[in-house]
């Protein structure tokens, strides 16, 4: 039986689960890799929190990083979510080297939270981007954490860690993926006007003014509303993202930056 790393993280009511399957030597995809967890299957519960998994990167050492968010079941009336970032060792037990006992959860604002996306820099350290969302003003900030190799707050990066940028309205990112140079491009999923956006920021998580001033739009005539949900970098440092735009029904779209 040969491993094939493939991760999947669903969410079971408030928990985590990672999932490993294997291949055969006949390629029959779908077959649990027993050698993972219990039968293929690690899943983390939380206490009084209820957590979605949203994104999964697989460390050059084998181990797992999870990212999502999670927010308390004792206050159902309250909608305010935490970052939360989890490592696994490859055999799917939590790292207890990282984090407390393989968990970190980080209140980066008092505003609810949302962690859409994770990224590995070349020195080992995380990037977790997705949105600060405000209900009393309806507005949404763009939000990228950077955690350190043990799961502390990268204090050199943004304020403590933490970079919240505002350009006004519904700023959410979707998909997060480093430059070798250090800078950080990112999509955005829904902003003013329904348009796609391609957003960098320095390494420092300031934005990159050398970049459209920061971001660049993108809105075709074709559609009422677009948005970006994957971003990938070409081997001649070209930006690629995917998304999707809509009149009456979804169109898949692609555009290369």
């Amino acid at each position: 039986m040969k491993n094939f790393v493939f991760q999947s993280v669903v969410k079971f009511s408030t928990l985590f689960t990672v999932i490993l399957f294997s291949l055969s030597s006949a390629y029959a995809a779908g077959v649990l890799d027993p050698t993972f967890g219990t039968n293929g299957r690690v899943v983390t519960g939380f206490s009084g929190e209820a957590a979605v998994a949203k994104a999964v990167e697989i460390q050059p050492d084998g181990k797992i990083i999870v990212a999502g968010d999670a927010f308390r079941l004792s206050k159902p009336l309250v909608t305010k979510r935490d970052t939360v970032l989890m490592r696994y060792l490859p055999n799917g037990a939590l790292d207890m080297s990282f984090g407390n006992g393989g968990v970190v959860f980080t209140a980066v604002s008092t505003e609810d939270e949302n962690a859409n996306a994770i990224a590995l820099q070349p020195d080992g350290k995380i990037i977790v981007a997705g949105y600060v969302y405000s209900p009393t003003t309806i507005s949404a900030d763009f939000l990228i954490v950077r955690f350190n190799t043990d799961g502390g707050l990268d204090t050199n990066f943004g304020n403590n860690g933490v970079a919240t940028i505002n350009r006004g309205g519904i700023d959410i990112l979707s998909a997060v993926v480093v430059q070798p140079d250090g800078k950080i491009v990112g999509v955005r999923a829904t902003s003013d006007g329904y348009r796609a956006a391609i957003v960098r920021f320095n390494s420092n998580g300031s934005l990159d003014a050398t970049f459209g001033g920061g971001a660049i739009y993108f809105k075709s005539q074709e559609f009422n509303r677009a948005g970006f949900s994957e971003v990938a970098l070409l081997a001649d440092g070209r930006i690629l993202a995917g998304g999707n735009g809509s009149v009456a029904v979804p169109h898949s779209g692609i555009a290369s930056f």
